[in-house]
């Protein structure tokens, strides 16, 4: 388990402003605030989501900045870290050639999108094949530098509450200091999936047994070419922009 790491610790808190407060005693000093929407795309039955599928368009202060599109993998044959999130980013305007790749992932067959895609065009193909916005992710982060290079995250995130992420050579010095329970930090889960689990639609616990089972459950029919040219290495990790743990899913 990555978050057993020292550098990432996470914490679901109910007095934020406290601990900003013992943050800055400690020579923190903001570095940013930033309004954060993503707005996740799925089919009604929510199929992608169960798969570990997230489809979405990504907003900073109320103008959209990307469409991304990522898979949760595992991978038994490597048994220290079987975890491969694959993650496809593309700032807007989208290209043609970005969406036809995701869509070929998920079957679909589109030959009417435009050479590059706006926001308000892309949700319109998005419509077009059936897909609905299901839900959103809506968070305010507040980002803090602080001394022995850590940074502290305060995010708060709608329908969610607060939570306070720390990252960095130093965080179990900063425990203490904060206030915050060794034994209260969050598994690596990222708000999408405590959302989801929130609503009742996706129960963290209940995958990682199927992965055991069949490593290859959520895999696509049309992604089993993929999947096997990332187990071979054929693929980059580093192009690919994929990270080896499950905090951002």
């Amino acid at each position: 388990d990555n978050m057993t790491r020292e550098d990432e610790v996470k914490f679901q808190v109910s007095d934020p402003d406290l601990i900003e407060q013992r943050a800055k005693d400690l020579g923190c000093v903001l570095e940013s605030e930033t309004e954060q929407v993503d707005r996740y795309f799925d089919y009604p039955s929510f199929v992608l989501s169960r798969h570990l599928h997230g489809l979405r368009i990504r907003e900073f202060h109320g103008a959209p900045q990307s469409c991304d599109f990522k898979v949760l993998f595992y991978f038994p044959e490597r048994p220290n870290d079987p975890w491969y999130v694959d993650e496809n980013v593309s700032d807007f305007p989208v290209s043609r050639e970005c969406l036809v790749s995701i869509f070929k992932r998920l079957g679909i067959s589109n030959r009417s999108i435009g050479e590059e895609l706006d926001p308000i065009e892309l949700e319109k193909v998005l419509l077009g094949e059936k897909l609905v916005e299901a839900f959103r992710i809506t968070k305010t982060r507040r980002k803090y530098a602080c001394p022995e290079g850590m940074q502290i995250l305060f995010d708060y995130v709608k329908e969610l509450g607060s939570f306070v992420e720390l990252e960095g050579s130093h965080c179990q010095a900063y425990l203490s200091s904060l206030g915050l329970p060794e034994d209260g930090r969050l598994k690596r889960w990222g708000y999408t999936s405590l959302l989801l689990e929130s609503k009742g639609i996706f129960n963290q616990g209940n995958f990682k047994p199927q992965f055991e089972r069949s490593h290859m459950w959520n895999v696509l029919p049309d992604e089993v070419t993929l999947y096997n040219a990332i187990k071979g290495g054929i693929v980059d990790p580093s192009q690919r922009r994929s990270q080896p743990h499950l905090q951002t899913f």
